[in-house]
C-alpha cells in the first residue's frame, strides 16, 4: 500500500507551514497505523523531498521518516498500513482528545474489571452450588469477607440475611442481619449451617467500616454463649464483616430497646 498519495500530498502542508497555528485548526488528513501491534501516526505536514514528515504519535509531536516506516515488515509479512476510511478533516486537537478518551476508556474497564473481581473473588464469596444426593444445595462461604461456614438448603434462594435493627440487639453501631437455621459441626470437623424458617439457631452478620465510617464491629462478641463467632476483614482491617452463631432461645433472650423481637 502507498502511504502517501497524490490525493493526500495536496492535502498535507509543507514542513512548519502549520507551527503557528492552533491544534484546533490544524488539520490531520492522514493516519498511518501498524495493522498487528501497536503503532499509530497522525500526520499534519510533510516534504515530498525528503520524505519527511510531522505529526503525533502516541500524543507526541515530533518528525516522522516515511521512507522507515516504508521499509518495515511486521508480522506476517505485513506493512504499515495507510487509514482508508480516516476522516480527512479531522483536526489535531481531536486526535489529541480521542487519545484522551482512549486513556479515560481502558482506565474504566479496568476500574470495572477489578471491581468485579473484587465482588466476585474477594470481597464476598464464591458462591458455587452443589446439589446433593436427597435434594438440599451446598455451597462453601469462603472466602476474605466470609464467614467459614458450609451452608445447607432447599432452594438457593433461603440464602437471604434479613435486616434487624440496632434497637433488637440493644446496642448503638452496627449494621446486622441474620439467617434462621441449624448450626452443626460435621463428621469431618467442617462448620455447617442449615438454613431452615424453623431452625434452633441464628446467624447473625455485622457490615461494618468502609469510607467515612469509624465503626469497626466486634460488637457481636460482647454476646454471651455464643456458638460460633468468626471476623472476616480486609488485609487493613477497615472494612469487613462479624459474625456469630447462638441459638433461637439465646437470641430472644437478649435485651432490647423497646421492641420485641419474638417475631423473627
Amino acid at each position: 500500500m502507498k502511504l502517501i498519495t497524490k490525493e493526500i500530498l495536496k492535502l498535507l502542508p509543507p514542513l512548519y507551514s502549520t507551527s503557528e497555528l492552533e491544534s484546533s485548526e490544524i488539520k490531520v488528513p492522514l493516519k498511518l497505523f501498524n495493522p498487528v501491534g501497536t503503532g499509530t501516526w497522525y500526520i499534519t505536514e510533510y516534504d515530498k523531498e525528503k520524505k519527511i514528515a510531522f505529526g503525533c504519535s502516541n500524543r507526541e509531536l515530533g518528525y516522522i521518516s516515511i521512507t522507515e516506516l516504508e521499509s518495515v515488515t511486521l508480522k506476517y509479512g505485513l506493512k504499515i498500513e495507510r487509514d482508508l476510511y480516516w476522516d480527512k478533516n479531522t483536526t489535531l486537537k481531536e486526535v489529541m482528545n480521542l487519545w484522551i478518551y482512549n486513556c479515560l476508556f481502558v482506565c474504566l474497564f479496568v476500574c470495572l474489571f477489578v471491581c468485579l473481581f473484587i465482588i466476585l473473588k474477594i470481597g464476598g464469596y464464591k458462591m458455587t452450588m452443589i446439589k446433593l444426593d436427597n435434594g438440599e444445595m451446598l455451597f462453601n462461604h469462603f472466602g476474605k469477607y466470609a464467614s467459614g461456614l458450609t451452608f445447607l438448603m432447599k432452594n438457593e434462594e433461603d440464602y437471604n440475611y434479613i435486616p434487624i435493627s440496632q434497637q433488637e440487639l440493644n446496642v448503638d453501631n452496627g449494621n446486622f442481619s441474620i439467617i434462621k437455621g441449624d448450626f452443626f459441626t460435621s463428621k469431618k470437623g467442617t462448620k455447617c449451617f442449615r438454613i431452615k424458617q424453623n431452625g434452633n439457631d441464628v446467624l447473625i452478620r455485622d457490615n461494618w467500616g468502609g469510607s467515612f465510617n469509624r465503626y469497626t464491629g466486634r460488637t457481636l462478641f460482647q454476646i454471651k454463649n455464643l456458638l460460633f463467632e468468626k471476623r472476616a476483614s480486609s488485609n487493613g482491617g477497615g472494612t469487613g464483616y462479624d459474625f456469630i452463631i447462638i441459638s433461637k432461645k439465646d437470641f430472644l433472650e437478649l435485651p432490647t430497646k423497646g421492641k420485641s423481637i419474638d417475631d423473627i
